[in-house]
């Protein structure tokens, strides 16, 4: 890294590298998002720029390395490309650490047919090699089940949860209600198009059916059919660091709590752009996309537009310069409390 950027976060969280990014948070730099996603010429340079990203990436994990062939380390290669985040590429933390998986550790990479008492049989893969083209029966000590995390609530009815904009399955969702944001969301994906051409041809996938409704939360925190503003669902969405929207979701939510956000758009208006929000991220993150929430990359851009509508500029003091290269450091944000106070607890 360069004396200005320590390490892949620093250099990846700064303003100028967020305008690489196809998102819809905020208008500052708006020109700048304009120029590399709207036209031909902006296009073809973000393109090279995450297509090299990509290779530079792929080369430095060597997934095809020789002494990891026998071991099966080449399953562990991602498979669209990184600008799409729709499978997790994986961050090098320790030199040695590839290299101890590679020459140590056997990856299959199947669809799991049972288990017994002591052994996993994987299903065959057509798709594979021919050592894939069978079942496979292998002997267990230890069974470690990665089940990720359920989106839905048990806090509320289902039928509160959808109204509230949470997560519940397909086939318990209102008809009704369903198809009316079904149909704010299919109207929503052309102007997504209009904006972001580059979304409008993803690589091809294997593309997963969602069994569950989005989140459909205003700015991804508040419930748009709460006319009382009095709740709020904070850390709703996957983001690559959360620093920066945890700080910054909660002054919001406050702030929304407190009535003191002077420029809030009508419920129509909200209603609008979460769905503009949901068709952006099935087009932007392809499979983790489908649920609405799903901002990996996004995180200066997002923190930028809540604390912009909150009228808040003290973590924006390194000159024009500086905001749009420096890194975005938690250190930005350390103003921003005594700032709020001043302007609406007076």
């Amino acid at each position: 890294m360069t004396e200005r950027y320590a390490n892949s976060t620093e250099g990846f969280y700064n303003r100028f590298l967020a305008s690489f990014l196809p998102n819809r948070f905020g208008n500052k730099w708006g020109w700048l998002k304009w120029l590399l996603h709207s036209t031909f010429l902006g296009r073809w340079y973000v393109k090279r720029l995450w297509d090299g990203f990509d290779k530079g990436l792929r080369e430095f994990h060597d997934y095809q390395r020789e002494e990891g062939k026998e071991m099966g380390f080449a399953n562990v290669e991602y498979d669209t490309p990184i600008f799409w985040q729709n499978d997790s590429s994986g961050v090098c933390n320790h030199p040695d650490f590839l290299s101890a998986i590679a020459e140590n550790v056997h990856v299959h990479r199947r669809d799991i047919s049972h288990l017994s008492e002591a052994s996993l049989t994987l299903k065959a893969r057509s798709s594979g090699s021919t050592q894939e083209s069978k079942p496979l029966t292998l002997p267990i000590d230890v069974l470690v089940y990665c089940t990720g995390w359920s989106a839905k609530t048990t806090l509320f009815p289902t039928h509160e949860a959808f109204e509230l904009g949470l997560p519940v399955p397909l086939n318990s969702a209102d008809p009704q209600t369903q198809a009316y944001w079904s149909a704010l969301e299919k109207a929503a994906d052309p102007i997504i198009l209009s904006q972001f051409p580059t979304l409008a041809n993803p690589p091809a996938y294997r593309k997963m059916a969602p069994s569950d409704t989005p989140f459909r939360l205003y700015k991804a925190i508040a419930p748009p059919s709460d006319p009382t503003h009095s709740i709020v669902f904070l850390g709703k969405m996957v983001v690559g660091n959360n620093f920066r929207t945890a700080e910054t979701q909660a002054l919001w939510s406050v702030a929304y709590l407190d009535g003191q956000i002077r420029n809030l758009p009508t419920r129509a208006q909200m209603e609008q752009e979460i769905a503009e929000t949901v068709a952006w991220d099935r087009r932007r993150y392809l499979n983790k996309g489908e649920l609405g929430s799903w901002f990996y990359f996004d995180v200066v851009d997002y923190a930028d537009a809540l604390l912009e509508q909150l009228q808040l500029t003290s973590h924006r003091q390194k000159g024009w310069k500086g905001n749009l290269v420096e890194p975005c450091f938690a250190a930005d944000l350390k103003d921003i409390g005594r700032e709020y106070k001043r302007k609406y607890c007076v």
